[in-house]
């Protein structure tokens, strides 16, 4: 009988795949592609890697054969010193003076004191200061990565109440693991209860005597199963106690105190990252008490007053545009919330309770609204921003009645606006300064027919004076994935991309949020398609309406992003003139494997299933390379990366260099010592000139 059901199984794999796959190509012993499924054999694809090799990417053939690449790439690039130095120049220089963050309002009413990060011009990093009120001209440094050793960046910083213990979260050399730190504020000195080794790291303090943290099940692993620990302060992490823990992969709790009264427990667990929502009172002897649980819900607290709770509400199935509801925790009753205020047509991109308000963000065509509620759910008034942009962040308190609004727009800078709830005045308190005049830009926003007729919003940048004869450099930037929305941002290098006379796209393709959680779920598992259509619409839209052509489009995006571009890259190879790929995922037989990639089986499916396998591998940009004419690519990565390692860079690499049989190069940059997210100017920088030359020498402008 058992034998039967493999036989059924098998045959049911083949037939699947033979109506999913036009051709087969020869590939690896299947055995490797899936080492946990029998029957794999069946699947009539036989894999072959000539690449795999270079999946050691610690091993001293691998180091070799990346510095040579690099020499090659080198080689390319430092033709023209002059010209690169003058567009290295240029970026350094667009900003004249600081660049700065949010104004954080911290404390109590008491004892209200407020934060920010200042980078300066000299500094490869943002350093972290205290400031006497909003408008402090001289801040006080209180925290500086620029002085600390092995490429330190702080991912998150704060305080106990009284201000005498600074806790933050740092990673080294580019790594996504991260330690929690404590500092004593009066002899500034580290504390011994550091807690190595983190990973998607959240804590929260307990007054000034300890803090929960959730932590890996097992270091070792990149998979999220996590469990929550209480720290004791002068105790070492071997002591932890245990608070919360369930025994499955994709399964992690973050804890916030509340007002030292209550522990909230948010833990988010599955395949689509659902959560349900604990409480516990600090006050009393008593145990985690579950208050919200709702089959594929999602709930993210957002503020209280008094003992009512309020929640975002953003369950895919029922409320992809999110709702607020509001919990009595004098009830203890599970499920027993109420809506506040309903679904809109508009998705909410950030939930706040600030001066008294339910303060919304709604995202309206990819641009952000500020809409202001009572806490009874009645609208209020929207606060106007003065161009159509994106809301960075909102800082303040529930009993002031000023909020600190960070915002910015492709030609309009980084800045901070002080809104006075009880005036609705709108203030600008400080703006970075830019050496450029925005009267010489335009940005126009439009919307493009995909190849199933879906509209897809994108935005165009370029001079005033641009005349559209299809001979225009163009840089077509996207991504398409997790539910991230690109909204207007601010950039000195699209600045500097524009003053040369190019044009700047960046395509709103289906996989992100634009259009909340559906249009998020038109581009994922055997969807994914979707992004690459529209992308590949977007470029037939700018070349169709003059502002480049083939010849001068270049395209990019970065680690779902860089998928992107190598999958278009495959699939339409004579529609682009250049390709800027960077820290990509391009073996998605096997991302699943290698690095965190197992934790996106969620977006991607997963290989290891015959189903899933069928739809990725039409599009797996490893496995649909063939010798042909492609366009000049150049490939990033980071050697410290340990999201999206630099196995898939590297492979993507040796894999097209074999079969380039156009005369166009293509290239790999490794930058060591930095990570998937650099947060280093200098090298950001040095990165992103070598990417405007290389785009200059070969689309030939």
């Amino acid at each position: 009988m058992k034998k039967l059901i493999w036989i059924v199984v098998a045959v049911t794999a083949v037939l699947f795949l033979s109506s999913c796959m036009k051709s087969v190509t020869k590939i690896l012993p299947s055995s490797e592609i899936n080492p946990f499924s029998v029957g794999i054999d069946t699947f009539e694809v036989v894999i072959t890697d000539p690449s795999r090799w270079l999946e050691d990417t610690k091993s001293d053939t691998v180091k070799k054969w990346m510095t040579k690449q690099n020499l090659n790439t080198r080689k390319f690039l430092d033709d023209d010193t002059t010209t690169w130095k003058q567009i290295y120049d240029r970026l350094i220089n667009i900003r004249t003076g600081e660049e700065f963050g949010n104004i954080g309002v911290k404390g109590k009413k008491d004892s209200l004191y407020y934060t920010t990060v200042i980078r300066n011009k000299d500094e490869n990093l943002y350093a972290y200061y205290f400031l006497d009120n909003p408008y402090d001209i001289e801040p006080e440094e209180y925290l500086n990565p620029n002085k600390m050793p092995n490429s330190a960046v702080i991912k998150g910083t704060s305080f106990t109440s009284n201000r005498k213990l600074l806790m933050y979260h740092v990673s080294y050399n580019g790594s996504d693991r991260e330690n929690i730190i404590i500092r004593d504020m009066q002899t500034k000195a580290d504390l011994p209860d550091t807690i190595k080794n983190c990973m998607y790291l959240s804590t929260s303090w307990y007054k000034d005597k300890g803090y929960y943290y959730n932590y890996t099940v097992d270091s070792k692993l990149d998979t999220i199963q996590h469990a929550l620990y209480y720290h004791k302060l002068g105790t070492s992490q071997s002591k932890d106690k245990k608070i919360f823990q369930v025994n499955a992969v994709n399964s992690i709790p973050y804890a916030s105190v509340i007002g030292n009264k209550y522990l909230l427990v948010s833990h988010w667990y599955g395949r689509d990252w659902c959560n349900d929502v604990y409480i516990k009172d600090l006050r009393k002897d008593s145990s985690l008490q579950k208050i919200i649980s709702v089959r594929d819900g999602r709930f993210s607290y957002i503020g209280r007053k008094d003992s009512i709770f309020y929640f975002e509400d953003s369950s895919p199935d029922r409320y992809p545009n999110s709702r607020i509801i509001a919990y009595d925790i004098s009830q203890q009753k599970l499920n027993a919330f109420t809506e506040i205020i309903p679904e809109s047509q508009y998705p909410i991109t950030g939930a706040y309770l600030k001066a008294g308000k339910i303060c919304l963000i709604y995202m309206k065509d990819v641009s952000e609204e500020i809409h202001m509620f009572d806490l009874d759910g009645g609208f209020s008034y929207e606060v106007k921003m003065p161009v159509d942009g994106t809301i960075v962040s909102i800082q303040g308190k529930s009993f002031l009645n000023k909020m600190y609004i960070s915002f910015y727009s492709y030609t309009y800078p980084y800045c901070i606006f002080e809104f006075d709830t009880s005036t609705r005045e709108l203030k600008l308190l400080k703006q970075e300064k830019v050496d450029f005049d925005p009267e010489k830009f335009a940005t126009e926003k439009i919307f493009y027919e995909s190849y199933d007729g879906t509209k897809v919003p994108m935005f165009i940048c370029y001079k005033k004076d641009l005349v559209r004869d299809g001979t225009n450099p163009t840089w077509l930037y996207g991504y398409g994935g997790f539910s991230i929305s690109y909204t207007p941002y601010f950039s000195g290098s699209v600045i500097v991309w524009l003053e040369q006379g190019g044009v700047y796209a960046l395509a709103n393709i289906r996989g992100g949020a634009e259009y909340g959680e559906k249009w998020h779920e038109a581009a994922k598992l055997h969807k994914k398609q979707n992004c690459y259509d529209d992308f590949q619409a977007a470029a037939e839209y700018l070349i169709d309406q003059g502002y480049t052509s083939s010849e001068k489009l270049a395209i990019e995006g970065g680690s779902n992003g860089g998928l992107l571009v190598a999958t278009c890259a495959n699939q339409r190879p004579n529609l682009y003139g250049a390709v800027v790929c960077g820290a990509p995922l391009i073996d998605m037989l096997r991302f699943q494997h290698i690095g965190q990639g197992m934790n996106w089986t969620h977006e991607y499916g997963n290989p290891d299933n015959s189903e899933h396998f069928g739809f990725i591998y039409k599009y797996s940009p490893l496995h649909n390379i063939r010798p042909l004419k492609y366009p000049a690519i150049l490939i990033t990565a980071d050697a410290n990366d340990d999201r999206t390692t630099p196995v898939h860079p590297y492979k993507y690499t040796f894999v097209m260099q074999k079969n380039q049989l156009g005369n166009q190069p293509v290239l790999l940059r490794t930058e060591i010592g930095t990570g998937h997210a650099n947060y280093q100017k200098f090298k950001s920088y040095r990165e992103r000139a070598d990417i405007f030359y290389f785009l200059k020498k070969v689309l030939r402008f």
